[in-house]
């Protein structure tokens, strides 16, 4: 019984510490939790700021390859061209028949 009565007087004395902590602390721990939620949405926000950055840059660095593709297709069939017109008007070189 007396056993019982101790336990019970010391749950009581945590509650009450318990009680007088939160008392004191209750507020600042509030404060930390609203800038940690404060802080966690910033970090959302910049997170998909980023990713909608590096898609944009992606898509515009394959738009700007696919035009110098191009460029580069145009540059070659252009040298081609000048090669046949050369070539059409060399002289014919017997001695490369024989």
């Amino acid at each position: 019984m007396l056993n019982q009565v101790s336990s019970i007087e010391r749950s009581h004395d945590r509650e009450e510490i318990e009680q007088v902590r939160n008392l004191l602390f209750g507020d600042i721990q509030q404060e930390n939790e609203r800038r940690i939620a404060a802080l966690e949405a910033q970090l959302k926000e910049l997170r998909q700021s980023i990713e909608r950055q590096m898609r944009a840059m992606a898509e515009e660095n394959s738009a700007s390859q696919a035009k110098l593709i191009r460029a580069m297709g145009d540059a070659i069939a252009g040298l081609g061209n000048q090669i046949s017109a050369l070539a059409g008007e060399m002289p014919a070189n017997d001695s490369d028949h024989e």
